[in-house]
């Protein structure tokens, strides 16, 4: 009795909020996405309480999270007029500078971390097409790569492929990812500003082009995956695009070359599944099609590579067997 938020959380609660509503985020995933950064339990259910008081009686799912397959919100919700619209690919016309509006409570989490320090990724001067480890506040690390460091421009695939994994339920093997806003988001150690994707890492995983059990990979995993790759045209899943964990569980990692405009094939190192399809896997898909269709729309993906995804929903659907894939 008598706990009360200190000065600096008041502060650090009141700027988050405002900077996740000036982005656009509708009220209730900003409650939600604060609500799940909080650390002191009085916190917690402080945002809780008033998130309940603003809301009034509508009907959420547990724990605020949209469930795995059912639609996070229509554009239209989630962007009501007179709000900015979501981050946009430059080939679809869009802004060049967008202001890193999420899509669900997993991507807005990335957007209230509070990064520490920047540092190349393994591999050239600049880290793999210019991405970055970035360490948190919250002892979260993210893959960041800035739109203006890279070679290949991937920054809205890379969020348009999560914004898809959520749709079919496959957030298990994709860790979130989100497009922010250097210039609103700086981050030490990085010399960049503008967009960047921002992609959270697992622990306990490790590229599979060091895994020592990829012999004991989970083939369900493998199935969802060959499906994923398949059906946004992943042009570079090599050992070092996807990771293992010591359970054999699968991590789907920098999806920033799916559904690129003149691709449209499929290359993936992982072990692909024999003998048939399962109904169940392209049910899923195709139940899911109109969903993906306007979040990849209203993420900026040009609407040619959003149609090609809807016909490569229905090409998978009538195969029926892997090797047709």
């Amino acid at each position: 009795f008598g706990e009360r938020l200190s000065q600096v959380e008041l502060a650090l609660f009141t700027r988050q909020l405002a900077s996740l509503l000036e982005a656009g985020l509708p009220l209730e995933q900003a409650f939600t996405a604060l609500l799940e950064q909080a650390e002191r339990p009085y916190v917690r259910d402080l945002v809780a309480s008033i998130r309940a008081e603003v809301m009034g009686p509508q009907q959420m799912p547990l724990g605020g999270v949209p469930v795995p397959g059912e639609p996070s919100g229509s554009v239209d919700q989630d962007w009501p007029a007179g709000t900015p619209r979501p981050p946009q690919a430059p080939d679809a016309g869009g802004p060049t500078a967008p202001r890193g509006l999420p899509d669900s409570p997993e991507q807005a989490a990335i957007l209230v971390l509070q990064p520490v320090s920047a540092t190349p990724s393994p591999g050239g001067d600049k880290g793999v097409n210019g991405s970055y480890i970035v360490t948190t506040s919250k002892g979260v690390s993210l893959m960041v790569k800035p739109l203006s460091q890279q070679r290949v421009p991937e920054v809205y695939n890379e969020a348009g492929a999560y914004d898809v994994a959520e749709e079919v339920g496959m957030t298990d093997i994709s860790p979130p990812t989100a497009v922010i806003d250097l210039d609103e988001m700086p981050i030490p150690g990085l010399n960049a500003t503008g967009p960047a994707s921002a992609q959270k890492m697992w622990v306990n995983y490790v590229v599979a082009r060091k895994a020592t059990n990829l012999g004991q990979v989970n083939m369900d995993d493998a199935a969802r995956a060959w499906a994923f790759d398949y059906i946004l045209a992943q042009a570079d899943r090599h050992e070092g695009n996807w990771m293992v964990s010591e359970s054999g569980r699968i991590g789907l990692i920098d999806n920033g070359r799916t559904m690129l405009p003149n691709y449209s094939g499929v290359s993936s190192t992982i072990p692909r599944p024999a003998g048939t399809i399962p109904e169940s896997l392209k049910a899923t898909w195709t139940k899911a099609a109109p969903r993906i269709e306007r979040r990849l729309a209203a993420r900026g993906i040009s609407s040619a590579v959003v149609q090609r995804v809807t016909q490569r929903i229905g090409t998978f659907a009538s195969f029926a067997n892997w090797d047709e894939v």
